[in-house]
């Protein structure tokens, strides 16, 4: 009996797909991506519904798109596991046949790995519009350097983020104790603050958003004073976009 071929075929650079798995299963292990003429698209919120990602990768990061369904699940904890192994030039191509409960990934070293998929969920998430009082654009590997640093040396409860017309302000707190850095808005781009505009996060929650853009080089930060907290950054050289969203904000003390 002849095997069906894939009507799925997807194969791109392992550092895109790297990316992107690495920054969903920091949030929950299984997601819905959705197919269209444009590319891919993946939208998911933690198990807590405090941290929401959106994920778009154009068609132009693949060497080739091919697909035939709209939505497939995938284990993106699983392909990062995998993946996390591969070198980054390294070419990483995915089969799916419509009905099959398995996915074939195949890297460009002869590596072939089965994965059986995991069924679908009834969730529907939508990205919500969402307006800004406050952005600017950040060098994300001396932010993740300094952040990592409160980190380390308080194991802080809670985080602040200042946004002001002088620049970016971090804060953490532990009991009585604090710490914090500043970037100076001479060092930032695109830096538009009118006023002083604060945000406040326990641990948990920010520290999960920022390590899932440990990767990333440049992100845009959004902060409005009744919305919740964004990163946003471009990766695939500019065709993949990746969104974070932090809610809901602490009250100050």
């Amino acid at each position: 009996m002849k095997s069906k071929k894939p009507d799925l075929i997807l194969q791109l650079r392992a550092s895109d797909l790297k990316f992107l798995v690495s920054s969903l299963s920091t949030f929950t292990e299984i997601n819905r991506v959705k197919f269209s003429s444009e590319g891919i698209e993946i939208i998911d919120v933690d198990p807590s519904h405090t941290r929401m990602v959106k994920i778009r990768l154009g068609k132009d990061a693949f060497k080739t798109y091919q697909y035939k369904q709209e939505t497939l699940m995938i284990d993106s904890y699983r392909i990062y596991a995998i993946t996390n192994r591969m070198e980054d030039h390294e070419i990483v191509k995915l089969e799916h046949v419509s009905g099959s409960e398995n996915m074939t990934i195949k890297s460009s070293r002869g590596f072939v790995w089965e994965l059986t998929l995991p069924d679908d969920y009834d969730n529907e998430f939508k990205y919500p519009n969402l307006s800004w009082e406050g952005q600017t654009t950040i060098d994300f590997q001396e932010f993740m350097d300094r952040f990592s640093l409160l980190k380390r040396t308080m194991d802080p409860s809670t985080y602040t983020f200042i946004l002001n017309p002088k620049g970016l302000v971090v804060s953490a707190k532990k009991d009585k104790d604090s710490a914090r850095f500043t970037m100076s808005s001479r060092n930032l781009k695109n830096h538009s603050v009118e006023k002083r505009i604060t945000a406040m996060y326990n641990n948990d929650i920010a520290t999960m958003v920022i390590s899932a853009m440990r990767d990333c080089t440049v992100a845009t930060l959004s902060i409005s004073e009744n919305y919740p907290m964004q990163f946003e950054t471009k990766f695939a050289e500019g065709h993949g976009e990746a969104i974070f969203t932090m809610a809901p904000m602490l009250e100050d003390d």
